[in-house]
């Protein structure tokens, strides 16, 4: 999906295009990107914690919180600096709010349930979480930073930087999230295999 998205934003929005010189940015694709991609990414720790107690609660609570980060967040983002209005500002903190706090709410979701819940599972897996929870504590911390570059500033140049914000931040996220989970599942696989060959000694 992601892959998809960031292809058809370079080819619209990519230097050079028509859409760029006159200072459109490619906000819709990112949110309809990230509306997609960023349930995926809290749905890996249910996954892992599949067969503990609460692990559908905590899917629940991670997903709605996560549709309101990215639902509220693109109110916001579309609506800073329309026409220079304080208004829209004033819209686009409030957005901003909302969207951190829903961000918020699933670090305490992760640090707490998701905690507690992994207590009785292997490493691996117990190892893979702490991981995986430091992208989404560190690691999306990255998208406020782009998103106050537009709050703050009206000069096009740093939208500019908005975007390579947002694009580093989506690299660093996404394939760094995907090959941290890939190896946690790995290294389960095989204290599994170990265990199984050690019980048939």
């Amino acid at each position: 999906m992601a892959a998809v998205m960031y292809a058809y934003m370079n080819y619209k929005y990519g230097v050079g295009s028509d859409a760029l010189k006159n200072g459109h940015y490619p906000t819709v694709l990112r949110y309809i990107d990230w509306i997609v991609t960023t349930p995926l990414i809290v749905l890996k720790f249910p996954q892992l914690l599949s067969g503990s107690k609460g692990a559908g609660a905590i899917a629940t609570l991670v997903i709605v919180a996560d549709f309101i980060m990215i639902i509220f967040g693109f109110i916001g983002e579309t609506s800073i600096n329309i026409n220079n209005s304080t208004s829209f500002n004033i819209v686009g903190v409030a957005m901003f709010g909302i969207s951190m706090l829903a961000w918020l709410f699933i670090l305490f979701i992760l640090y707490s349930s998701v905690t507690t819940a992994s207590a009785d599972k292997l490493g691996p897996i117990q190892s893979g979480l702490s991981k995986l929870k430091l992208f989404i504590l560190l690691g999306w911390a990255i998208y406020p930073l782009g998103y106050l570059i537009t709050l703050l500033s009206d000069d096009p140049s740093m939208r500019l930087v908005r975007e390579l914000v947002y694009n580093i931040a989506d690299l660093f996220n996404k394939v760094g999230f995907g090959m941290v989970a890939l190896y946690a599942v790995q290294q389960l696989v095989n204290e599994t295999k170990m265990r199984q060959s050690l019980s048939e000694l």
